[in-house]
């Protein structure tokens, strides 16, 4: 839907695409509102400005309007959860450590962001079986992740109105951001038209050997693997393929029961969005 409305108004770059969904998620009213002040083709230093930072930023307390009913009481604490996600802070004991929380006291806050407010999941490496305490807690919305990561991290900064200082912060990690959003949009992608039948997916991460993919499907009947590499700049496809095949090859699956498997897979970009 959002891939049309960038077309509708002749954005026609996925470049673009993947800067204003890292910034503004999936809620559709921003994107109205973008459209009404005539910023969605704005630059991304005129977005952040008229649209985020400062006192009379078109969205500058958005979240707070949006989840802090939710959270009440307890509002300090989610934030700083939130917060910890939002730096790519993915294990439950430096999740809790950087929140300023015990470890075992973090049980009772995940469910209530996982299944009542549906801001994060939990993910299990798609090698080992479900029950598997190798696991890792990740934000799904981009806005989530925007905002957490530079409005509120930066308040202080902002309240002293060195709104420049924050813009020249954002550009310089936004590219880190949006290989993270890019793995979003590729997965549900991904997923929308698998390649093949399968019986796991997911990705492969905290592997003993040392392994990380992307993302990946597998069959335990058909004994096949087809794996994934997501990358934001121009790569050679071939020698990122060739290595990604490899480092599957190496895979070790719990989850299902695989031998010498039929592997391939495909290197994406952000052209391929």
């Amino acid at each position: 839907m959002l891939r049309d409305l960038f077309v509708d108004h002749a954005i026609h770059k996925p470049e673009q695409w993947l800067r204003l969904f890292s910034m503004f998620g999936t809620n559709p009213r921003f994107y109205e509102i973008l459209i009404q002040f005539k910023l969605l083709k704005a630059t991304t230093e005129e977005i952040l400005e008229k649209s985020w930072l400062g006192l009379i930023g078109l969205f500058s307390d958005e979240l707070n309007k949006m989840l802090l009913p939710e959270l009440k009481k307890l509002s300090h604490v989610y934030t700083g959860i939130l917060s910890a996600m939002a730096k790519f802070i993915q294990g439950a004991n430096e999740i809790a450590n950087q929140a300023g929380i015990n470890t075992t006291s973090l049980g009772n806050y995940l469910p209530f962001l996982i299944k009542d407010l549906d801001l994060v999941y939990k993910e299990i490496p798609v090698t080992e079986k479900p029950n598997s305490k190798n696991s890792r807690y990740v934000l799904k919305d981009p806005f989530i992740y925007f905002w957490y990561r530079y409005i509120e991290r930066n308040k202080a900064l902002l309240e002293l109105g060195q709104t420049g200082r924050v813009v020249r912060k954002i550009m310089e990690d936004l590219p880190n951001l949006e290989g993270r959003v890019l793995e979003m949009v590729f997965r549900e992608k991904i997923l929308a038209k698998p390649p093949m039948e399968f019986d796991v997916a997911g990705s492969v991460f905290k592997n003993r050997e040392g392994i990380e993919i992307d993302f990946l499907l597998a069959a335990e009947k058909e004994n096949r693997i087809y794996a994934y590499e997501f990358k934001r700049g121009d790569i050679d496809r071939r020698k990122e393929l060739n290595r990604l095949i490899s480092k599957a090859a190496r895979l070790k699956f719990k989850s299902i029961r695989m031998h010498n498997p039929e592997i391939s897979g495909k290197v994406l970009t952000t052209k391929d969005i």
